[in-house]
């Protein structure tokens, strides 16, 4: 049980994460189209130039300090370190307010070398922003490795709002002091003033921190106090430990951010020197595809990152614990509940490519540019998805420098591949876009394969990807229906805007697509009923899907066998027994008695079996299958399994006992005389299998 609280809390504290991060990213939206209509995609370009370089700063500065310190702090919580885990936090703010500070003057100083002339101005409003965003980088770890997302959850909000605001209102104000100016110069000055706005909401989430620090300090420091049994490391100590595991997550986070300024450094050189085209034209063109295509592919791919923000504190407690078990558990779900949600994504925003650009970026001159390159980058959702919460478990497991290794890798053969498309080839832009996928799979393979060498797992595709791919692709094909069906009528009705038709067309394309989704995920069995209770207001929505039957209702034999095996309760059959779960009596008194962790059912007079953390006998006529362990009774071993199954003489009991949700399988069961072998899962609900070898992470 303490386990499933433990999951449960997981999915809650993601689930706070992943609603923010949905939420940032439809304020994002929502402001991108009146800003692009202001500032227009040459002002887009300008900021989107100089935004990469400020990224790049930043990720060196700060950007990757909230999960580097909610590991380092979650490692040393886990075992009663109050004391060591606030000197953490004080090394860690005098780290970024140094590294913040130099990363700084150099962008400011340096900024005519990192980009044009017309985008120094624009890089130069960053500068200051990596100094503050160090600070609320820390202390956003501090409450995550407190296993608290609300704090992180509502300063993103907040700085997104206000981001938002101030963005349309300092372009707005400043493009107004020079109407008179050329376009090229009313462009550069609405890019400052989005990048003002991007700053002010750094200050104001920063601020809302303090205050949440400040608030909760009486219970911070009577931790503190009451911390005597641990030994007090020195701040020297803990400043070269926060260092050596700050900077492989800098390093990845760098080399994966960097992909970006090199693909546009290589695209203007390639194009402006190499090439010969216009300056104006280039900055245009990859304005569309930074801050308009990537934009929108960047919202589903959010809320992976925020279910890898949520998961690496609590990995890393698992494996500083030395519980492998909980830690392959949590990494397996998270990667599978990642594919649910990112697939999707990736084939919706392929469907409706163009409806969906021009619902949000109107502009009629880059629609079709826009559509075409979202169409391309749409299943970077997925590899992307999937990758963030593999190099979010890879690093949780004490393996922070494989991100790195496979980032390097894939950055320098997709480095190759675009030189020789903008080369030899007219695709232009595209170039980017291809290289995109090429650079997102490959990270995407190469730490699946990391994965089953570290934790000895193997993916079973079918059920994993193959079944999600079936339904989103049912999905894709109605929505795309639905919508242009009902595009064909509304211009039929003679509705003369079109961008209201869009609008009114896509409306239902996309509840057709959710519902669509989401029935095919449970007629496919692509999900469980114990993965819907794990999301958040899961039991709600089962109620809501067995009132539409597309769940069994409860009573039923299926339903009844279910929760049986979820509930870790022993069960009676047809009433004869009395059921007492993890290692009680199930049975009539003198006629037999099963012993269960996860749920045994026996007939009376016919057996004693056991699951979980006792033992099982086969008596007459019944016969015991392999259950996921070696189980062990009265000094002899039982036999091994993956499905338990049961006959009596009579004919008819039969058990499919599910995989098992909290309880220790991965552990070593014990039998009355005997210590059994390490405890494998053949094939599990998630679709993963676990090798015999895997007893340690």
């Amino acid at each position: 049980m303490a386990g499933k609280a433990r999951k449960n809390k997981v999915a809650v504290q993601a689930g706070i994460l992943v609603a923010a991060g949905f939420i940032v990213k439809i304020i994002s939206l929502i402001y991108r189209g009146p800003l692009t209509a202001i500032i227009g995609d040459e002002g887009n370009g300008y900021y989107g130039t100089a935004y990469n370089f400020y990224t790049i700063m930043l990720i060196i500065s700060s950007y990757s300090v909230p999960s580097a310190i909610s590991k380092i702090m979650a490692s040393k919580l886990a075992v009663g370190e109050y004391r060591n885990a606030q000197r953490v936090l004080r090394c860690a703010l005098l780290y970024v307010c140094i590294v913040g500070a130099a990363c700084g003057l150099f962008l400011y100083f340096g900024a005519g070398l990192l980009v044009t002339s017309n985008a120094v101005p624009v890089l130069r409003v960053f500068a200051p922003v990596l100094f503050l965003f160090g600070i609320l980088g820390v202390l956003r770890g501090y409450f995550q490795a407190h296993g608290s997302m609300v704090q992180t959850s509502v300063s993103q909000v907040l700085e997104q709002l206000i981001n938002a605001v101030i963005s349309i209102f300092a372009a707005y104000s400043l493009m107004q002091l020079v109407l008179n100016e050329s376009q090229t110069t009313q462009a550069v000055y609405g890019a400052i003033g989005s990048a003002i706005g991007t700053g002010a909401g750094v200050v104001v989430a920063l601020l809302f921190m303090v205050w949440m620090y400040y608030i909760n300090r009486g219970v911070i420091r009577g931790r503190v106090r009451r911390d005597r049994s641990h030994a007090t490391e020195s701040y020297g100590d803990i400043m070269k430990a926060t260092i050596r595991v700050v900077t492989p997550f800098i390093l990845s986070s760098f080399i994966l951010n960097l992909t970006t300024t090199l693909n546009q450094t290589v695209y203007q050189m390639g194009l402006v020197t190499g090439m010969g085209m216009d300056q104006v034209t280039v900055t245009t063109q990859y304005g569309i595809f930074s801050q308009k295509a990537v934009v929108l592919t960047n919202i589903p791919i959010s809320i992976a990152t925020a279910v890898a923000s949520a998961i690496i504190p609590t990995i890393s407690t698992s494996y500083a614990r030395g519980d492998a078990a909980e830690t392959r558990s949590r990494s397996l779900n998270a990667s599978r509940m990642t594919v649910l949600v990112s697939m999707p994504c990736a084939i919706g925003m392929a469907a409706l490519a163009r409806p969906i650009t021009m619902l949000l970026f109107p502009q009629q001159e880059s629609i079709e540019l826009a559509s075409g390159l979202l169409m391309v980058l749409a299943i970077t959702v997925l590899f992307y998805s999937v990758a963030t919460v593999t190099n979010a478990v890879l690093q949780s497991i004490g393996h922070i420098n494989m991100p790195l290794v496979s980032a390097g890798v894939a950055l320098a053969v997709q480095t190759l591949v675009l030189a020789l498309l903008l080369w030899f080839t007219d695709l232009g832009v595209y170039s980017l876009a291809i290289v995109s996928v090429l650079y997102s799979a490959l990270i995407f393979v190469i730490n699946e394969i990391c994965l089953h060498h570290y934790l000895h797992t193997r993916v079973q595709f079918g059920k994993v990807y193959g079944r999600p791919l079936l339904a989103a692709l049912i999905m894709g094909a109605l929505a795309w229906g639905v919508y242009h069906g009902v595009e064909w009528l509304l211009t039929l009705a003679g509705m003369p805007s079109a961008y209201f038709v869009n609008l009114i067309a896509v409306v239902p394309a996309l509840a057709a697509a959710v519902l669509s989704y989401g029935f095919c995920l449970i007629a496919f069995r692509a999900v469980s009923e114990s993965d819907l209770r794990m999301m958040p207001k899961g039991t709600l929505l089962i109620r809501v899907l067995r009132k539409l039957r597309w769940l069994p209702q409860e009573g039923t034999v299926q339903e009844r066998s279910r929760q049986n095996a979820f509930r870790s309760n022993a069960a009676g059959i047809q009433g004869r027994g009395r059921g007492i779960s993890a290692g009680s009596a199930d049975g009539a008194p003198g006629r037999g008695r099963a012993v269960s962790a996860g749920s045994a059912d026996g007939a009376p007079g016919r057996r004693r079996a056991a699951s979980g953390n006792s033992a099982a006998v086969p008596r007459a006529g019944m016969r015991a299958d392999r259950i996921g362990s070696h189980v062990y009774a009265n000094g002899e071993r039982q036999e091994e399994v993956g499905e338990s199954r049961t006959f009596g003489e009579e004919g008819g009991i039969y058990r499919r006992q599910a995989r098992r949700e909290a309880e220790e399988i991965g552990s070593h069961l014990t039998g009355p005389q005997h210590r059994s072998t390490p405890v494998y899962q053949r094939e599990s609900e998630e679709g993963y299998y676990f090798d015999e070898d895997d007893d340690e992470v």
